[in-house]
């Protein structure tokens, strides 16, 4: 899972403005100040840049300066010639008219990405752990807090179902620098449905700058549902290169499991992505070679190969 929710830098430092918007030039020239910009700058800025550049789905809750709309259609082929298609669309648009820290979030996708060794389906608005193919979640979110180190909102809508299903969702975020090229991040999610019980997530990240333009980063996710359900658990470990400003790759493997009703690995992931921005800074395509080993019923792990092509295209102020 890539556990990199954050806002773009140009946001970071809006933000930043703001939190000190009544201070003067000089009061912000401490040794405390100067070590956050220079954490900041060395560490935080890459890692942002990655995460916005790869579309890491849990950038979206970091998005407050600006309304965005980001499309994204691929094309899967799997191991023995089946082919399948999905498409995703995220709106996130800033209600300035009525209170800058409220947000519209429309989501939708056609297709839960069966590879994913992460569930991210609860970052998007609402969750549930379903079989449709369709799934599309329209909500209002206020951020209550919005800084470097903290994010707290609270949100709520509906999910488009027959009959309309309520939800509610709660996130707070921590960010912990600890050096110029290491930090910690910890974000803990409550989500409720109607006629569904309450759902507590935990994240856990780690990010490491090992070059001016690399990054290793450690991501994990463990989801509370029902007691007797157990805990399901992610964890994936991802090496980010930077090649240009337009181009960028990423190496990662993972896992993932649940301890009930015993404790197993379900699944093994390991891949690659390239990713390019091509003929307008707006467009990006990317192939995904990858390979996923699922335990079935009988606990031995098939092997599937796959390689996926996305086109996306993103919209903002």
């Amino acid at each position: 899972m890539i556990f990199g929710l954050f806002i773009m830098h140009s946001d970071l430092n809006a933000d930043m403005h703001n939190i000190n918007g009544d201070q003067d030039t000089g009061s912000m020239n401490t040794v405390f100040d100067k070590t956050h910009r220079f954490i900041s700058k060395k560490i935080v800025h890459t890692v942002l840049w990655f995460d916005d550049f790869f579309y890491d789905e849990r950038i979206l809750d970091e998005e407050t300066a600006r309304s965005s709309i980001r499309l994204k259609n691929g094309l899967r082929t799997v191991e023995g010639g089946d082919l399948s298609s999905s498409m995703k669309f995220h709106m996130n648009i800033r209600l300035k008219n009525l209170h800058d820290k409220l947000r519209l979030i429309i989501s939708g996708e056609n297709e839960n990405d069966p590879a994913d060794p992460l569930p991210k389906d609860q970052i998007e608005p609402g969750f549930e752990d379903t079989d449709s193919d369709n799934n599309l979640f329209a909500g209002t979110r206020y951020n209550f807090v919005h800084t470097f180190r903290t994010l707290l909102f609270a949100e709520t809508g509906l999910e488009s179902d027959i009959p309309l299903i309520p939800y509610l969702k709660a996130r707070c975020r921590l960010r912990f620098p600890l050096s110029s090229v290491l930090y910690i991040q910890l974000a803990e999610a409550v989500i409720w449905k109607k006629s569904h019980r309450s759902e507590k997530i935990t994240e856990f990240d780690l990010s490491y700058l090992i070059a001016k333009q690399k990054t290793l980063e450690l991501n994990n996710m463990l989801a509370f549902k029902n007691p007797e359900d157990g805990i399901d658990w992610g964890s994936i470990i991802d090496f980010r290169h930077k090649l240009s400003d337009k181009i960028a790759l990423s190496y990662y493997t993972g896992a993932s499991g649940t301890t009930q009703p015993e404790s197993v690995i379900n699944t093994y992931h390991a891949g690659c992505k390239f990713r390019r921005m091509f003929y307008r800074d707006w467009l990006f395509y990317e192939i995904e070679p990858e390979n996923i080993w699922s335990r079935n019923d009988t606990g031995r792990y098939i092997s599937e190969a796959a390689v996926t092509l996305r086109v996306e295209i993103h919209f903002g102020n």
